[in-house]
């Protein structure tokens, strides 16, 4: 279909959703003994989550949206939020949903895609392969924004098998996330102990957690952007 409808790697793109429990330290280096000996949960359990999109060439990738539960963080409150590294919005399980994905794709992926093909000076016919969730409009709703822009869904059962984001790019974003995580607990701490540990993990909002989302996304090398698409390209 790239062939016959003459599609550009450059404009194909795949967007998929991950959960990221963005305070949770690894259970078998930096988790608190005072973590695991409380009542109730043992390891934190914030959740957000985060829709990463990137093309077939790893040279575009858009910024990484995500999902909380409060509509109005604190850490918030005096943020110009066009300034933020990620995009932000709110639901009150921190799930995505049709209505924020569609906000999402008009807001944020036609304008980015835009904005990127006008640098090489004209439109063209771009491709956005999604997994086919209940969370994601109709392709008769999606199809209809732009004329430029075509979705497709793949087909049920096999999207962990071809699907990019999920042939390692995921992965490699969270690993970095959590390095991110550990230097800044690492560099930030006032004094020696594991209580000075303890009282930084408590002050990390998620205000830290844009910035760490975003240093990791942009650690994901262009390679291996590329390489997760080998799967579905080499089908034919």
């Amino acid at each position: 279909m790239l062939k016959e409808e003459n599609y550009a790697l450059e404009n194909v793109y795949n967007a998929n959703e991950t959960g990221l429990n963005w305070k949770a330290l690894p259970r078998k280096t930096l988790t608190s003994r005072c973590e695991l000996a409380a009542p109730g949960p043992k390891i934190s359990k914030d959740r957000i989550t985060d829709l990463a999109c990137a093309n077939a060439t790893g040279i575009h990738r858009l910024p990484m949206l995500v999902i909380g539960k409060s509509k109005k963080p604190r850490c918030f409150k005096h943020v110009n939020m066009s300034a933020m590294p990620i995009v932000y919005t709110s639901q009150k399980n921190a799930w995505m949903d049709s209505t924020i994905f569609m906000k999402w794709f008009t807001e944020t992926f036609i304008p980015s895609v835009k904005t990127h093909q006008l640098k090489n000076g004209k439109r063209e016919k771009t491709l956005l392969l999604l997994d086919n969730a209940p969370t994601h409009p109709s392709l008769d709703i999606l199809n209809e924004k732009d004329e430029f822009i075509k979705i497709m869904f793949f087909p049920p059962n096999v999207t962990s098998l071809l699907q990019p984001m999920d042939q390692g790019v995921i992965e490699s974003f969270k690993r970095y996330y959590r390095k991110e995580l550990l230097r800044k607990l690492l560099l930030e701490k006032e004094e020696e102990g594991e209580e000075s540990l303890i009282r930084n993990h408590k002050k990390i909002d998620l205000k830290d957690a844009s910035y760490m989302i975003r240093a990791a996304w942009d650690s994901v090398k262009k390679q291996n952007l590329r390489k997760a698409w080998n799967k579905v390209l080499c089908m034919g």
